[in-house]
């Protein structure tokens, strides 16, 4: 066993990319409320950012589950 932190460690990440933001969703975090929010209404699919910001979170993925 290991500790993760899900933002971290690119977790967050790969959650939103294959089960949220192709359904109109985002699940964030509220550190006042220290909360998972979902954000989003279903009507749009989110994006995260550009393809180097994509490659990133993959790489830190990687590195947590090699």
């Amino acid at each position: 066993m290991r500790p993760v932190d899900i933002q971290k460690d690119g977790l967050l990440w790969l959650i939103n990319r294959v089960v949220f933001h192709p359904r109109g969703y985002s699940l964030g975090y509220d550190p006042d409320k220290k909360l998972f929010v979902l954000i989003g209404n279903g009507t749009e699919t989110f994006t995260f950012g550009d393809e180097s910001t994509e490659t990133k979170h993959l790489e830190r993925v990687r590195e947590l589950m090699p």
